[in-house]
């Protein structure tokens, strides 16, 4: 099943409260609890997410519920990603941190890009389909991508063109979003972004990024409560991606200096190299499984300078080649399947 953080609809129950609906009884008509959204990094499944978007719309009576919400977001609504993103120096090495570690924010969507002409086209894909349909989670989705891309290179969201595949509705539309051009009936879901913006440099902006890590800090202190290897595996899983996690970088996010956090893990008898070790150990596993990546992509996403260097990390872990674990666990899933 796929999964996606609850955090990614922040802010509905107010803008459904707005409309005069009861964002409660939504969440309960599709079999969920608001207790779940409490915490914007519990995982719920995604197809409910869609079916709570396209309910919203109909209850609030709008057509672009989903870009509505989307507008009244920022770019932290992506939690952990928001973290590893910034550590790519161009838009292009922030995107492909992007598209390697999405599953950390949602397991059911893939982005994609695709070179046409002189621009790319960062297209969005939805892995599930389900009854009511996903139309307002993917105008959600667009503009969350396109208000994340332009943060990267200080621009407005608004210079982006919305490009649709969703058919314009027919009832009466209110709202007049922000976005000047929102495009329906598109050859893809996503936005165009030129080839000389994918070399820009980013600009980060160090005052979101603050937000952010001071709210990636207390969520650490509260999914894992008096646990530093815990905290500190869940830091190196987003930082692994661009390839610039360190023990200084680790330190800095938990407010640490890097000497007092040696000194703090001595003490429990671990070290940050056994816990980068192990959670790249986890993480390469779970990559395996979902097959996303190439095993020389999956090497690299980890930190590693060569494939080899990481076969035989991978081997000594599990006692088996990558290629032959995967195939190994591939038709244990199989054989599960056809039980």
């Amino acid at each position: 099943m796929y999964r996606v953080r609850s955090g990614a609809i922040e802010g509905m129950a107010n803008l459904v409260r707005q409309c005069g609906a009861n964002p409660i009884a939504i969440i309960q008509e599709v079999g969920l609890s608001e207790s779940q959204f409490r915490n914007p990094d519990t995982y719920i499944p995604y197809d409910k997410l869609a079916d709570i978007m396209e309910l919203c719309a109909t209850h609030c009576g709008t057509s672009l519920f989903g870009v509505r919400l989307a507008e009244q977001q920022g770019p932290v609504v992506l939690g952990g990603l928001v973290l590893a993103a910034a550590t790519g120096k161009t838009l292009k090495d922030a995107l492909s941190i992007i598209s390697n570690y999405l599953y950390l924010h949602a397991s059911g969507i893939h982005l994609i890009e695709e070179a046409v002409g002189d621009e790319v086209r960062l297209k969005l894909d939805f892995l599930f389909s389900n009854a009511l349909g996903s139309d307002q989670l993917m105008q959600l989705s667009v503009v969350q991508l396109a208000t994340f891309t332009a943060s990267l290179i200080g621009i407005a969201p608004s210079e982006f063109v919305l490009h649709l595949r969703q058919p314009p509705h027919s009832f009466p539309e209110t709202y007049k979003p922000r976005f000047p051009s929102i495009r329906f009936l598109q050859e893809f879901d996503g936005i165009a972004v030129t080839t000389k913006q994918l070399r820009q440099t980013c600009q980060h902006n160090e005052r979101l990024l603050n937000i952010h890590l001071q709210n990636y800090l207390r969520q650490l202190q509260n999914d894992y409560p008096g646990s530093l290897e815990e905290q500190i595996g869940e830091i190196i899983s987003q930082l692994l991606p661009a390839g610039e996690c360190s023990l200084e970088r680790v330190a800095a996010t938990l407010n640490m200096h890097p000497r007092t956090l040696q000194k703090r893990l001595q003490a429990i008898d671990s070290s940050y190299r056994a816990i980068l070790q192990g959670t790249r150990m986890q993480l390469a596993q779970q990559q395996l499984k979902l097959g996303h990546s190439s095993i020389t992509e999956l090497a690299l996403q980890l930190g590693y300078s060569n494939i080899a260097v990481f076969g035989r990390h991978f081997k000594r872990w599990t006692g088996l080649s990558p290629r032959d674990w995967k195939k190994q666990h591939t038709q244990s899933v199989i054989g599960n399947r056809t039980e």
